[in-house]
C-alpha cells in the first residue's frame, strides 16, 4: 500500500511574494532586499494580469474596480509627485492579491484557502512572538515607533484580520461552521493587542472575540446572520465617521461626546489631521496631491505622512473619484453578507472598517478580505430522504468547493 503523498501547490504559496513584512522595508542594511522582493512582485504581477487579460476576459467587476483605482493612483502620482512609481511598492501588491485571490479561489477552494489561512496565521503568531520576546520592537519607524515583524503597533490590526477571516472562510468551506480550533486561533492572534498599547486595536480585538462568543452562544441561524452581518454596519461605520467629521470643530459638544467615550477631544489629534486633510480634498477634489504631502499640525515636533484615516488618506493622495472607487469595493463585499453564509467574516471585514476610520493600513489589506469574500462559492446543501439538492446562490462552482452543511 503506497504511502498517502504531501502535495505542494506553489502558487498558493504566492501569497508570501505580495506580503513584505514591514520589518524588511524598516531596515536600511535590507534595503536591496526589499527592492528585489518588489522587482519579484512587478513580474508576478505581469503574468498574472497577462492571465487575466487572455483567460479571463477581464470579467471579475471587483477586480476591475480595483485595477482602475489603481490607474486613477498612478495618474495622481505621475501628475503630482513625476512618476507613477511614487505610489510605492503597495501598488504591485494590490493588484497582485487581488488577481492571485480570483485565480486561486476559482482553481480549488477549499485547498487555497487552507493554505492561505496557514500562512496568514502563522504570520501574525511569529509576529506575535517577537512582541513578546522584543517589546521594544526590532526596528525603528519613522518618528521612533516600535518596528515588529508586521510594523508597528497601529499597523497590526489588518493582519490579524485578514488572517482571521481566511481562518472562518476556510472552516465554513471544509466543515460548514467554526469549530474550537478556529476559536483557539483567533483568541490567540487576538492577544497581540495586550502587549502592544494601542487602545484602538484592543477595543478591534475585543469585539472580534465578542463575535466568536456570540456565534458559539446564539444557536438562531437568522438572529445571527442579523447580528454579524450586513450592510447596516457599513452605514454605522460612514454615519459615526461623518459624525465626527462634523462635530470635530464644536468644542462643546465635541468636549461632552468625547469624554462620554473617554477619549481626548482630538482623539490622540487625529482631528487635527483630519481638519487638514479636508482643506487638501477640497482644494485638489480631482486627482489628490500625490503621495508625497505631509501634514504639519501646530506645536507638533514630527509631521504626518498620513491623514489617520484610510478614508480621507486616499481621498487626498488620489482623489474624490478613488475614495468612490474604494467604497464600491466595499459595497460589492457586503452584498454577498447573506449569500455565503458565513456572518463572523463579515462582522471581522466591519471592525477592520472601524479601524480604518482611525488608521491608515496597506490598502491590499482591506482586498484581500472584500476578494476573499467577493470569491467565495455561495452554497448551501440541504439533504432529503431521497436525495441531496444543492442550492446554488449564483454561478457554478466545483465538486471540492461545495459546503455541508
Amino acid at each position: 500500500m503506497r504511502g498517502r503523498q504531501i502535495k505542494i501547490y506553489p502558487y498558493n504559496l504566492l501569497i508570501l511574494l505580495f506580503i513584505i513584512p514591514a520589518y524588511i522595508s524598516s531596515k536600511p542594511e535590507l534595503h536591496l532586499l526589499f527592492q528585489i522582493w518588489v522587482v519579484l512582485q512587478i513580474i508576478a504581477v505581469v503574468c498574472l494580469f497577462t492571465l487575466y487579460v487572455l483567460q479571463d476576459k477581464m470579467k471579475c467587476a471587483m477586480i476591475n474596480v480595483i485595477l482602475l483605482l489603481s490607474l486613477l493612483a498612478a495618474i495622481s502620482a505621475t501628475i503630482n509627485d513625476g512618476s507613477p512609481f511614487a505610489i510605492g511598492s503597495d501598488f504591485a501588491a494590490n493588484i497582485g492579491i487581488a488577481l492571485y485571490i480570483y485565480r486561486g479561489m476559482n482553481k480549488n477552494q477549499k485547498r487555497f484557502l487552507k493554505t492561505l489561512a496557514i500562512t496568514l496565521c502563522s504570520y501574525v503568531i511569529i509576529n506575535l512572538v517577537i512582541v513578546l520576546l522584543f517589546p521594544t520592537g526590532i526596528a525603528s519607524g519613522r518618528i521612533g515607533q516600535y518596528v515588529w515583524f508586521l510594523g508597528q503597533k497601529n499597523s497590526l490590526l489588518p493582519y490579524i484580520v485578514d488572517a482571521s477571516i481566511a481562518l472562518v472562510l476556510y472552516f465554513y468551506a471544509e466543515y460548514g461552521k467554526n469549530t474550537a480550533k478556529t476559536f483557539a486561533v483567533v483568541l490567540l492572534m487576538c492577544s497581540t493587542a495586550l502587549f502592544v498599547n494601542s487602545a484602538n486595536f484592543l477595543v478591534i480585538a475585543a469585539l472580534m472575540v465578542l463575535g466568536m462568543l456570540l456565534e458559539v452562544t446564539v444557536k438562531n441561524k437568522n438572529i445571527l446572520l442579523k447580528l454579524l452581518s450586513g450592510q447596516k454596519y457599513f452605514i454605522l461605520v460612514v454615519a459615526f465617521f461623518l459624525f465626527v467629521m462634523l462635530f470635530s470643530q464644536n468644542n462643546l459638544f465635541m468636549q461632552s461626546f468625547t469624554k462620554l467615550i473617554g477619549r481626548d477631544i482630538t482623539f490622540s489629534g487625529r482631528t487635527l489631521v483630519w481638519e487638514i486633510a479636508l482643506e487638501q480634498i477640497k482644494a485638489h477634489p480631482i486627482i489628490g496631491v500625490g503621495t508625497g504631502f505631509t501634514y504639519v499640525v501646530s506645536n507638533w515636533s514630527n509631521t504626518m505622512v498620513h491623514a489617520h484615516s484610510i478614508y480621507l488618506d486616499i481621498a487626498v493622495r488620489f482623489g474624490i473619484p478613488a475614495l468612490g472607487l474604494v467604497l464600491i469595493m466595499i459595497v460589492i463585499t457586503y452584498r454577498r453578507s447573506r449569500a455565503i453564509k458565513s456572518p463572523l467574516a463579515f462582522f471581522y471585514l466591519t471592525l477592520y472598517l472601524v479601524g480604518a476610520v482611525f488608521d491608515v493600513y496597506s490598502l491590499y489589506t482591506l482586498i484581500l478580505p472584500c476578494m476573499l469574500i467577493n470569491q467565495a462559492n455561495p452554497v448551501v446543501i440541504n439533504l432529503t430522504r431521497s436525495r441531496q439538492e444543492v442550492k446554488f446562490f449564483e454561478g457554478v462552482v466545483s465538486k471540492d468547493n461545495i459546503i455541508e452543511k
